[in-house]
């Protein structure tokens, strides 16, 4: 399976609450459509060309810099802006009373293809489209919130709230990553020679442009480590502490889901933190709360809930830790906080072009998805979802890798690479258990992974502090666009050039009559009021086509 192999593959336009655009307000909206470019440097460009400060440009999220996206900018005053450049294009969709937020956002519509499919997994693919158009999956963060395990640098997070700051920060500056280019990987390998003369690691950092303030306050105070992440940015500092709290809020729904559902009733995802349990159906229930669960705060003080006080215990002491030590003190920019997150997610308005053969990849298929999330979620899951197998039938086809594994996705192109409530049905499940041995040892001992390569003294190390990534600046309070969402193209008058699209909708053997299967499309596009307000609008994107929004804290579908 491939995804953003070729441009336009992958598409994310935000949606804005409805009730945002004006017409006429002291703040000028604009709808910036862009690929091959992150959104801070849309935002600079858009600041340039009205002569203000970069400052003064508000987003609602920030999108990854290789998909086709189409976002929201708002600014007070200078020249109004109409650009037209080859990788973005900058025009006026409204006014608003107020700058842009993270507020105004209500979602992203993702437009998917996905390439080089064999047979049996178009027929996995068919099998779960009903179930996850009723019933959804679980709101868990995808690989993209993890790029501290892409880059080797582990969880930065829990060497704090271990007391090990000199080892937080010098795998923050100085683990060596797969993915460095040469220049960087000079610079943390002269890093690791010089740590602990710090006048030589601040001559490294002068020559390298970066991080010269951390090793400043080193040579003033030599053992002040928890006092040198003062001097790193406080968005670095809060992608690490989110991706730690995410992590937990994974591994314990995993483990919830592990205790509620029988064997058979579930499927099993890859991520690059561990393997996730998904339903094959309807989940019962939360007890005493059933539509959402707890992203911890300091010391677990904030989870109410007893079932969820238990797993996320259960999860800590995986971890080598107490509930007791989950806070981080005396280190600005890693205060956790807790809140509640959406336990499951239903992609609204899922669409699916029949399967087709590919063209770029011989013998394969391809099918295209289109549909909508609320922020904070992530479109490569739902991929992963549709394609996910059970354990039983991975045996059975001989295609299983490993235990409990996932569908395997191949992220193509660059920053890709390796990419409501629910009555419950009454059908004998056994109720939820905890405590040591109470989830069923041999289930656990499959899908309860961790960490697939090694786990010494509560430390995730291998091949699975590998893949995923957050996307330098594509990330504001946790809410990160994914370089999944990835692969641009062309862009004219809102719309996209080139063959992929035209006024809105798919050029040559694309429009069918029929188009998406679902029964509301019609020569390729969609009906009724799918068309209006976040649908595709016509020829072009009426009033922002799809209105945007995107991350908050929960990442994208990215991302996001």
């Amino acid at each position: 399976m491939r995804l953003k192999q070729r441009i336009g593959d992958f598409r994310v336009t935000e949606l804005l609450r409805d009730d945002f655009l004006r017409e006429a307000g002291p703040y000028r909206v604009y709808r910036v459509t862009k690929r091959k470019i992150d959104s801070l440097q849309a935002a600079a460009a858009l600041a340039e060309a009205a002569g203000v400060e970069a400052g003064d440009v508000a987003l609602a999220g920030l999108k990854d810099r290789q998909a086709i996206t189409v976002q929201y900018m708002s600014v007070r005053g200078g020249r109004p802006v109409s650009l037209r450049e080859r990788e973005f294009l900058i025009e006026t969709a409204g006014f608003s009373e107020e700058p842009i937020c993270s507020g105004d956002s209500r979602g992203n519509a993702f437009q998917i293809v996905v390439r080089a499919l064999e047979r049996w997994q178009i027929a996995v693919f068919r099998s779960h489209l009903a179930g996850l158009r009723e019933h959804g999956l679980p709101n868990y963060f995808d690989d993209q919130r993890f790029g501290n395990l892409r880059h080797d640098q582990g969880w930065i997070a829990r060497d704090l709230v271990k007391h090990q700051p000199e080892r937080a920060l010098r795998q923050l500056l100085a683990a060596p990553s797969p993915h460095d280019d040469s220049r960087h990987a000079g610079f943390k390998a002269a890093l690791r020679k010089h740590w602990g003369d710090w006048a030589s690691c601040l001559g490294d950092a002068r020559r390298h442009g970066k991080h010269h303030s951390i090793f400043e306050h080193l040579i003033e105070a030599p053992e002040d480590f928890a006092g040198a992440f003062y001097h790193v940015s406080s968005k670095l500092r809060l992608i690490h502490l989110y991706a730690y709290q995410s992590h937990l809020w994974n591994r314990a729904v995993s483990l919830y889901l592990r205790g509620v559902l029988p064997d058979k009733e579930r499927l099993v995802v890859e991520s690059v933190e561990g393997n996730l349990v998904c339903p094959a159906g309807e989940l019962p229930p939360l007890p005493e709360q059933s539509d959402s669960f707890r992203l911890p705060g300091p010391g677990l003080e904030d989870v109410q809930n007893k079932i969820q006080r238990k797993v996320l215990t259960e999860v800590l002491e995986n971890e080598g830790l107490t509930p007791e030590d989950l806070h981080i003190d005396g280190i600005p920019g890693f205060q956790l906080k807790g809140e509640d997150r959406q336990l499951m997610v239903i992609p609204a308005h899922l669409r699916v072009r029949p399967a087709r053969l590919d063209p770029l990849n011989r013998g394969m298929e391809q099918v295209e998805l289109r549909f909508e999330l609320p922020r904070g979620s992530y479109a490569s899951l739902v991929v992963k979802r549709l394609f996910a197998r059970s354990n039983a039938e991975m045996e059975r086809s001989g295609r299983r890798r490993s235990a409990d594994m996932g569908t395997q996705m191949r992220f193509e192109g660059g920053g890709g690479k390796r990419g409501g409530e629910h009555s419950p049905r009454r059908t004998g499940r056994k109720p939820f258990v905890s405590g040591k041995g109470s989830w069923n040892a041999d289930n656990d001992a499959r899908s309860n992974q961790y960490d697939r390569s090694a786990r010494a003294s509560g430390d995730y190390q291998g091949r699975d502090q590998q893949r995923g990534g957050y996307q330098g600046g594509d990330q504001q309070r946790g809410g990160y666009q994914s370089r999944d969402q990835q692969q641009g193209g062309g862009q004219q008058r809102g719309g996209y050039q080139g063959r992929d699209q035209q006024r809105g909708g798919y050029q040559g053997r694309d429009q069918q009559r029929g188009g998406y299967e679902g029964g509301d499309q019609q020569r390729g596009g969609y009906q009724g009021r799918d068309q209006q307000r976040g649908g595709y609008q016509g020829g072009d994107q009426q009033r922002g086509g799809y209105q945007g929004r995107d991350q908050q804290r929960g990442g994208y579908q990215g991302g996001d």
